[in-house]
């Protein structure tokens, strides 16, 4: 394959030794580094992005995919985001075996590197070749970004158990605040959608039962679509995300995604590239005519991730999505996957609708003074901001957010 020359951030990193536009590693078999740090230069990258997520094994998710990268940048930008594309590549010849997609941002009046697309990714990781070690290559680049002096510190949130990375920031970055896990429900344990079924327990089966009359009482016969693309694909995406502003304000949660004023055209976007692995999917239940409820999901490989879920407020003591998880479960299943990813956090109304779970950590490193101070504070201070957030009223749920993150 055509080994592509990227453009190269030497401004930032300008202490690194230039040979052919990267910058040359001794340790181990030789590995050139550069920086991405442009839609253009990620574009350029993308045949051998696409390449190394399909040799990339476990390490391979819908957050460190072409498209959802590439996607979520563009809009970013054009939005006017203070973000800058900083996403580590390294090679070995002209073969990409790592990429460490992150961004430079201000949190706090320092600079800090963190996941890029923070806080839309659900999990991080690095995308690494599986015949490549990963703990490895990221030492290299973590000594490199320390004597750029580049940033303040890293941040790296959302890191499941099972990542690539987790092994190399366990051992060498600060956990921030206890683990947190992303249930699943394990769907290879169901050969058919019979056995899925036989699951449910008499009162489950019941509690059903109920929503299912309720609902067609109010509405009538009770149906359930999936679109790919499409007006009905547009039409679920436009109505969905107002009805989960409505949702999370009456109860007077934040979500920076959920609230940013381009999910619905970055999410449309990312529906519109059937080039590569990346494919959402909008589900719809169906009360006679009338939407009752949504999950806007990711198939990544032979996983579902439960992205975003929604139903009509004025529905909500009837649990309309009590009964939509039960059809998108089995939808899934049906479709050849192999997990239903409810992701972060652990909360307790996920619990039947999963099998286990995974633990999930925050992890700091201070490059710089401010950073430590930063880490410190953060240590002590994030645990009780997250504990503010959540059992306090929205004031001051705002305060504890840049805590949270």
């Amino acid at each position: 394959m055509f080994c592509a020359e990227l453009p190269v951030a030497r401004a930032e990193l300008s202490y690194w030794r230039a040979h052919n536009q990267g910058w040359i590693t001794t340790a181990g078999p030789p590995t050139r580094f550069s920086v991405l740090s442009s839609v253009g230069s990620l574009k350029a990258c993308a045949p051998l992005w696409r390449e190394l997520e399909d040799n990339a094994g476990k390490s391979a998710g819908p957050f460190q995919s072409y498209d959802w990268c590439s996607t979520w940048l563009l809009h970013a930008l054009r939005s006017g985001q203070a973000c800058q594309p900083f996403i580590i590549a390294a090679y070995s010849g002209c073969k990409l075996v790592m990429l460490w997609p992150m961004m430079l941002t201000q949190v706090a009046g320092l600079r800090v590197l963190r996941w890029l697309s923070d806080p839309w990714s659900q999990y991080g990781d690095v995308l690494a070749g599986a015949d490549h070690d990963a703990a490895g290559l990221m030492a290299s680049v973590v000594e490199l970004i320390r004597q750029s002096r580049a940033a303040d510190a890293i941040w790296l949130r959302h890191v499941r158990a099972d990542a690539d990375a987790r092994p190399y920031l366990e051992a060498h970055f600060d956990r921030i605040g206890q683990y947190a896990g992303a249930p699943f429900m394990d769907l290879t344990q169901f050969p058919t959608e019979t056995e899925y079924l036989a699951r449910y327990d008499k009162p489950q089966r019941k509690r059903r039962k109920q929503i299912r009359r309720v609902l067609e009482q109010k509405g009538g016969a009770l149906s359930f679509e999936v679109h790919t693309q499409g007006s009905a694909f547009i039409q679920g995406i436009s109505d969905a995300i107002p009805q989960k502003r409505r949702w999370l304000s009456k109860r007077g949660l934040v979500s920076r995604p959920i609230f940013s004023s381009w999910i619905e055209s970055f999410l449309l976007a990312l529906a519109s590239d059937t080039s590569g692995r990346l494919k959402p999917v909008c589900s719809i239940l169906k009360a006679g005519d009338r939407a009752v409820s949504y999950e806007i999901g990711l198939r990544y490989g032979d996983r579902h991730y439960c992205f975003i879920t929604a139903h009509d407020v004025a529905m909500t003591n009837e649990s309309p999505a009590r009964l939509h998880m039960d059809y998108a479960q089995r939808s899934a299943l049906n479709e050849g996957c192999r997990a239903f990813d409810l992701m972060v956090p652990l909360a307790p109304h996920k619990a039947s609708w999963s099998s286990g779970h995974v633990a999930v950590g925050d992890y700091w490193m201070p490059l710089s003074p401010g950073g430590r101070v930063a880490g410190a504070l953060f240590k002590t201070l994030r645990p009780a901001a997250q504990a503010l957030y959540h059992n306090t009223p929205e004031t001051f749920r705002r305060a504890a957010r840049v805590l949270i993150g």
